[in-house]
């Protein structure tokens, strides 16, 4: 190695030991606020001290792995949503921002989660699936359901039951199901199975980018389910 190249990487390991420093000093700051510190303010600090952002996206690829189990998940996939939902913290980071931090690890490392996620994944990715055409699907769907929500128009709207059957048959075709009160109830089902911890992780997502508010796909996709519901009493 040229002597360029070994200060260049010398540089690299003492900015990451400086960033992992001010981690720690912004843990110990948000700690000493609180009059009597207890175990869970220790473990806050543990997590942030021994857990950086390299290490975190190892723990959300492990996530993954485990929920996939033995099917056969779309590597292109399973690497979007990572990219999606793989948080940085901050060098000098918030309280806020540090128990964002804390709790998603919890989530991600939560071994009934995990469970019930690899359920869910088997049940999803069999051979009949087409994540592209569901992804294309879902964009479509829900770039019709934010146009819908800034015109102000409610999920019960003529226009919210058309949105509604359009994402149902989209949906069903890939994944090779038929559209009708089953499949129908599968999504209500699995809406009100996942959304709150989806929307939570959304939420300290947004926390530790600094953004503030519900995430804007929360507000469409908790729109098109509150659409697709009286489809069911129609289909009875």
């Amino acid at each position: 190695m040229s002597l360029k190249e070994v200060l260049s990487l010398r540089l690299d390991a003492l900015e990451a030991e400086i960033a992992a420093k001010r981690r720690i000093a912004a843990v110990l700051r948000a700690t000493l606020r609180v009059e009597r510190p207890e175990e869970t303010d220790l473990r806050r600090l543990w997590t942030v001290t021994t857990l950086s952002n390299t290490q975190f996206r190892a723990l959300l690829e492990r996530f993954y792995d485990q929920a996939a189990g033995d099917v056969a998940m779309d590597e292109t996939w399973k690497q979007q949503m990572i990219e999606a939902g793989c948080p940085t913290l901050p060098d000098d980071p918030t309280p806020e921002q540090i128990d964002a931090w804390t709790e998603l690890a919890a989530i991600l490392s939560d071994t009934a989660y995990v469970a019930e996620m690899k359920a869910e994944m088997a049940r999803l990715w069999t051979g009949d699936f087409d994540a592209a055409a569901y992804a294309q699907a879902s964009d479509a769907i829900l770039a019709r359901v934010t146009a819908a929500i800034g015109r102000g128009l409610p999920p019960t709207s003529s226009e919210g039951a058309a949105i509604a059957r359009d994402w149902l048959d989209a949906s069903a075709k890939a994944m090779n199901r038929v559209p009708d009160p089953a499949f129908l109830r599968w999504h209500l089902d699995q809406y009100r199975k996942h959304h709150g911890r989806s929307l939570r992780y959304q939420q300290l997502l947004a926390v530790l980018r600094g953004e503030a508010g519900d995430p804007a796909a929360a507000d469409a996709w908790r729109w098109i389910h509150e659409a697709m519901t009286p489809l069911l009493a129609e289909a009875v």
